[in-house]
Formats: structure tokens, C-alpha cells, sequence
């Protein structure tokens, strides 16, 4: 679990900057929460696609 924190977080940090999206005036808890979406979609999506 903890790799696929890591690893979605290393993607959003290298991809905003691609996009031209501001990451850096992200306070922490901003970055908490946009991880906490992208990590609950993420396991949604792979317990749907387990059943």
C-alpha cells in the first residue's frame, strides 16, 4: 500500500508541472488530500475489476 502512495505521488509531482498546474503553492494538506482521491479511486477501481 504504501508503494502505490509513493508511487502515485511521484507521478503527480512529475506530471503537474507538465500540465502547467502549480504544484509548489500545494500546502500539505493539499497534497493529502489530492493522494487520498487518487489512492481511494485506486483501490475502488482494483476491487472492481478483482470481482
Amino acid at each position: 500500500m504504501l508503494s502505490v502512495i509513493f508511487v502515485t505521488f511521484l507521478i503527480q509531482k512529475y506530471t503537474y508541472s507538465f500540465f502547467k498546474i502549480d504544484a509548489a503553492a500545494f500546502q500539505t494538506k493539499d497534497w493529502f488530500y489530492v493522494e487520498f482521491m487518487v489512492v481511494d479511486l485506486w483501490l475502488v477501481t482494483w476491487t472492481l475489476l478483482l470481482n
